[in-house]
């Protein structure tokens, strides 16, 4: 492979895994509705 063919590939490499990075960051995660939040389910300790 020459060198401008591997540049290319590269950036299109770097470019795939930002995007793939990107997305799976935005994605939101799912919890199930009976779940409650553990800040909810303890008591206070006064």
């Amino acid at each position: 492979m020459q060198p401008p063919q591997s540049y290319v590939m590269y950036l299109i490499a770097v470019v795939l895994i930002g995007g793939l990075s990107f997305y799976a960051g935005s994605l939101k995660p799912k919890t199930a509705p009976h779940v409650v939040p553990q800040s909810v389910s303890q008591p206070n300790g006064k």
